[in-house]
C-alpha cells in the first residue's frame, strides 16, 4: 500500500502526490464521496485505475461510478477478507505503485 485516506480530498491529494496504478475506493466518505473523487482523478488525466469498494449495493452507485470513469465496482461482503474481519479497513487506499 502507498498511501491511505480518510475522505475523498485526501485521496486525490494522495493519488496526486503518490500516481499509483490502483485506488481502491469507498463511496461514502466525508469531504468530497468517492465518486466525485473519481471524477477530479481522471479528469486531470490520471492513469490511475479505480476501483469502487463499498457496501452499498445500489444502482444509481454503480452507474455514478461508472460513468466517473471507474474501471470497477465490488461490494465490501463480495471480498476476502470480509470487510467486518478487518478492523482497520482503510476508506481508500492505494496499491502497487507505478516504477
Amino acid at each position: 500500500m502507498a498511501a491511505e485516506a480518510a475522505d475523498g480530498a485526501e485521496a486525490v491529494a494522495a493519488v496526486r502526490r503518490t500516481r499509483p496504478d490502483v485506488v481502491l475506493m469507498d463511496i461514502r466518505m466525508p469531504e468530497m464521496d468517492g465518486i466525485e473523487a473519481t471524477r477530479r482523478l481522471l479528469a486531470d488525466g490520471a492513469t490511475t485505475r479505480v476501483l469502487i469498494l463499498t457496501t452499498y449495493d445500489l444502482d444509481r452507485y454503480v452507474y455514478a461510478a461508472l460513468t466517473a470513469g471507474a474501471s470497477g465496482f465490488l461490494l465490501k461482503d463480495n471480498c476476502w477478507p470480509p470487510a467486518s474481519a478487518t478492523p482497520n479497513w482503510p476508506t481508500a487506499s492505494y496499491s502497487a505503485r507505478r516504477r
